[in-house]
């Protein structure tokens, strides 16, 4: 069997996923926890066991609890001849639909369907191999049972080439077994005859046994009493020996103690002869500080003179530099106010012209205000008198044209007339003359009654009859519509109309261009505030020539006023900036006096301060002085120096004495000896303890008879020991004839499995080593892994070796069968007790396995089988 694909729909928490397989390959379907990877195989079980009436648990349970659907299973599904696609529903509205696609069509549904999959199934797919071949999610992965896989024992028949067993050969194993089986179970145990004269020999000889202990203890009994005699005697003369070395070194560890307590005292003098130093040095270096503090201060004083005399000249420089800059700024300042005052005068000028320019254009646009309002109105006159709209001339025009097709159609369907002059002659149609020339042909429809004349010759009448009743009605209807919309025109015809409709649009634009035109020239003016504007520029323009100086005079056109105002603004701007430059050099020269004159009065305070600093630097020095010389200071540091160095040299030499004693190891021997004197005294009193107990045994052991106990067990063994081994000849010569049989029947049986074991071995060597191999037992399970030379049970394995091995047992048996009887190799998250080294393996395995079979994994961890080369991953 081949699984192509498995759709899944209202499934537990899915609601629709289709995955798809490779036929031949390895396909990793990867997802997270509870995204339904095992819902696969649960489903596909389901699909192919369970009818569609199904009210079992396992179908109950896989229905959706958040939506009111049936659980829907669909396959494409290959085994033997036969492929085809397989659906069902379940639990709601129960439905199944089976297409067989070949060897030959078929489509069935409900029970039949399902019947119709079962019979395919039993007749191509062997089950047992197929649920051999599968690991379920939370299963406890050990290796498959292959002994009912009806394919792979076809295909080790193949393989070995011959048959297990002759029926000649199973009847005499059978006698064999059954004469066994008088002294041996099934399993191989002796039976109740056998384990009552071994039992029986086995109570003798426990008894011989018994009493040859307790012989053998009794003179052991006696040689260790009078070990232990010789032992306390030694114990003592060891316990006081080591009773002596412990005080001798207790009297080494007084000596020492001494010779410490005399270090510390030394060492406690030559902290205090440091402190004495330390308090002269600070007293000497304090001393020595207050002399630099003076000495500093002193120079101090002389810098800041130093410091007020030369800034003196500098701030002299500056204050009269300051009142030259003045005066210049101020006649900078009148020269500004002066050319400011006419480039006022020449741009108030310029305002004027563009006030008398800006009333001229007020003016112009109202009067094109007055002609479009003009415009407008008669437009919308146009507008009000004409009723042909847009729309009324686009229905006029459909109605035309629907009267064209009304006449075209009573035309084309009217009876036709033909005439032909065979001479001059002056024909008279429908009330027409027409005179016709000798061979001309003349063509009218006769659309109801048509009367042709020739005066003075003929006369004749033509009807149509009444078959085009219904064109000349609806040809009427189309003249009656027509009528009607050219009345609710007013116009007489549809040239008439587009006439009027064109004079009413050109209205309309005129309408809406007038309207432009009044906003364009009103802006955001009303006419009212137009009119106002105009009327105050009149009196403004008015009134400028009155309120302006005479001189200079004003200028007469906007050009001249332009060039007049830039002169203006030239000399304006430039009286400005040289104002502005001589008032910064002004502020810059105040800013450098006001600096220096801030720099000499903090020179002053300096010198002040230091002068304060000086006094009082002196002052410190002449009374700490008057209180101790410097020279006493000095003297009194030498002197500690001198005490502390001889205590030091007396702390040297009392510390490397205790240093030749060599304390620790002194107190380490001390330490063991007083062990080994603890030890020595309570091996002693065990010994003695021990030659008590001793001694009460011996007195209890001497009256019991044990020799003559031991020959009467001896001879009983020896009854029991003959009768027994006759009994067991019997049963080893049915034993050997049983195993004799059973091994010639193994060695036909491993010649059979011995192919399986082979797969299994070169699969193995992929995920453990090169020395990989198993035994198999009769059911063609693992009994055994040998790997380094070392053979372990399989129940002894580790669980991720029994897991490995599992599978490498799957993959054996689904690479041995034929393809036509494979079935897929499932694993439902395995490999989670594998480490990384054998994962690379167990991907080559599967990898190989690919090449032959079908191989679906399912593992919610991605990179778990990253070494399975050319797998199709599906990620859910």
């Amino acid at each position: 069997m081949r699984i192509h694909r498995i759709r899944l729909q209202g499934f537990r928490g899915i609601v629709d996923r289709e995955v798809c397989f490779d036929a031949t390959g390895v396909t990793v379907v990867e997802g997270p926890n509870e995204v339904g990877k095992s819902s696969i195989v649960e489903a596909l079980d389901l699909l192919l066991e369970q009818p569609d009436s199904s009210k079992k648990k396992a179908v109950n349970e896989v229905k959706p609890v958040n939506r009111d659907v049936g659980p829907e299973v669909e396959a494409d599904l290959e085994t033997g001849p036969y492929l085809f696609s397989y659906r069902t529903r379940s639990v709601k509205k129960p439905e199944t639909l089976l297409e067989v696609k070949r060897p030959r069509p078929e489509q069935l549904t409900g029970r039949d369907a399902h019947d119709r999959v079962r019979e395919i199934l039993d007749e191509t797919m062997d089950v047992d191999l197929w649920k051999a071949l599968r690991v379920v999610q939370g299963s406890r992965v050990e290796p498959a049972d292959l002994s009912h896989a009806s394919a792979l024992s076809r295909a080790l028949d193949r393989v070995a080439g011959q048959e297990v067993t002759s029926e000649r050969e199973t009847t005499l194993l059978e006698a064999a077994k059954e004469a066994r089986l008088f002294y041996y179970t099934e399993q191989g145990h002796p039976k109740k005859l056998l384990v009552e004269a071994e039992g029986a020999v086995g109570e003798a000889r426990a008894e011989v046994e018994r009493l040859e202990r307790e012989l053998a203890d009794l003179e052991e009994l006696v040689g260790r009493k009078d070990g232990l005699d010789r032992d306390v005697l030694a114990l003592a003369s060891v316990q006081d020996e080591t009773r002596r070395a412990a005080q001798a070194r207790e009297k080494e560890l007084e000596t020492i103690a001494r010779q410490a307590s005399v270090v510390e005292r030394l060492r406690l003098d030559l902290e205090m002869r440091g402190q004495s130093v330390d308090a002269a040095s600070r007293d000497f270096e304090a001393r020595m500080a207050l002399v630099r503090k003076l000495e500093e201060a002193e120079a101090e004083v002389v810098s800041r003179r130093e410091a007020v005399s030369a800034g003196e000249p500098a701030l002299a420089d500056a204050m009269a530099e300051q009142g030259t800059l003045a005066a210049q700024a101020e006649a900078a300042r009148l020269e500004a106010e002066r050319t400011a005052a006419i480039f006022d005068l020449r741009r108030r000028d310029k305002d004027h012209l563009h006030d008398l320019l800006d009333l001229d254009t007020l003016r112009e646009r109202r009067a094109r205000i007055e002609a479009a309002v003009r415009a407008r109105a008669e437009a919308e006159l146009v507008v009000e008198r004409t009723r042909v709209t847009d729309d009324l001339l686009g229905a006029i025009k459909v109605q035309v044209i629907e009267l064209e097709k009304a006449r075209a159609l009573l035309q084309a369907g009217s009876p036709r007339l033909h005439v032909k002059a065979l001479a001059g002659v002056l024909v008279e149609i429908g009330g027409e003359s027409l005179p016709l020339k000798a061979g001309q042909f003349l063509e009218r429809a006769v659309e109801s009654s048509l009367a042709v004349r020739v005066p003075d010759v003929l006369e004749v009448e033509v009807a149509a009859g009444t078959s085009l009743d219904d064109l000349r009605a609806g040809r009427d209807a189309a003249q009656d519509a027509l009528a009607a919309l050219l009345a609710e025109a007013g116009v007489a015809d549809l040239a008439h109309a587009e006439r009027d409709s064109l004079a009413r649009r050109d209205a309309l634009r005129v309408i809406g261009e007038s309207g432009l035109a009044i906003d364009t020239d009103l802006r955001d003016l009303t006419v009212e505030q137009m009119d106002g504007k105009v009327e105050r520029l009149c009196r403004k323009v008015a009134k400028y020539p009155s309120d302006r100086p005479v001189d200079p005079a004003v200028a007469t056109t906007f050009d001249e006023a332009g060039a007049l105002l830039s002169e203006a603004e030239g000399l304006a701007s430039g009286a400005r900036l040289a104002h502005e430059l001589v008032a910064e050099r002004l502020v810059a020269a105040s800013s450098k006096v006001q600096v220096l004159k801030d720099a000499a009065a903090q020179a002053n305070v300096d010198l002040q301060v230091a002068v304060g600093l000086a006094f009082t630097a002196r002052l410190e020095l002449e009374t700490a002085r008057a209180k101790i010389s410097d020279d006493v200071l000095a003297t009194g540091l030498a002197q500690a120096r001198g005490r502390a160095g001889e205590a030091r040299i007396a702390y040297e030499e009392a510390r490397q004495a205790l240093d030749t004693m060599d304390p620790d190891r002194v107190r380490e021997l001390a330490a063991n000896a007083r062990k080994a004197a603890d030890r020595a005294a309570r091996e002693l009193r065990e010994a003695q303890d021990e030659r008590l107990q001793l001694d009460s045994k011996l007195e209890t052991l001497g009256g019991k008879g044990l020799h003559e106990d031991l020959e009467s067990a001896r001879t009983a063994l020896s009854r029991a020991e003959r009768r027994g081994v006759a009994l067991q000849r019997k049963a080893m010569a049915a034993d050997l004839l049983y195993r004799t049989l059973v091994t010639a029947r193994d060695a036909s049986r491993r010649a059979y499995a011995d192919p399986l074991r082979k797969s299994i071995a070169a699969l193995g060597r992929y995920v453990f080593d090169g020395t990989f191999d198993v035994e198999l037992s009769e059911d063609l399970s693992v009994a055994s892994r040998t790997m380094a030379g070392v053979t372990l049970a399989h129940d002894c394995l580790s669980v991720g070796a029994r897991e490995q091995l599992g599978l490498v047992v799957r993959i054996a048996a689904a690479m041995l069968v034929d393809p036509g009887d494979g079935v897929p190799v499932v694993l439902d998250d395995t490999m989670g007790h594998t480490d990384p080294a054998r994962l690379e393996g167990v991907g080559a395995v599967l990898a190989r396995a690919g090449t032959r079979c079908q191989v679906i994994v399912l593992t919610c961890t991605p990179g778990r089988f990253a070494h399975v080369g050319d797998a199709k991953v599906v990620r859910l």
